[in-house]
């Protein structure tokens, strides 16, 4: 099992997270949306609030504000990319 991560997600920033079933989103501050493919509901999370993807679907967050997230790690690792319009970052847990 991998520790969980903190993230930063800027404004306007968006992270993907592929293959994410076994994940939990938590929002530790600002305010994100999030939407999953294969869901037709759009999320928003506040401080404190959690969002667990159902299954592998692609899930992208988004900073709506200055924004940091904890994504916990159960069974397996996700590839997690943190994009804007002009630069990719790819980062994976170890």
């Amino acid at each position: 099992m991998s520790s969980p991560a903190l993230i930063h997600v800027p404004k306007g920033y968006l992270v993907r997270i592929d293959k994410p079933a076994s994940l939990r989103v938590t929002c530790v501050q600002g305010m994100l949306w999030i939407t999953q493919y294969g869901d037709i509901r759009d999320h928003f999370l506040r401080p404190g609030q959690c969002y667990e993807p159902r299954d592998f679907g692609t899930v992208l967050l988004n900073g709506l504000q200055e924004s940091w997230c904890r994504i916990a790690h159960s069974r397996r690792e996700s590839e997690i990319h943190v994009r804007d319009r002009e630069r990719l970052i790819s980062w994976t847990p170890a």
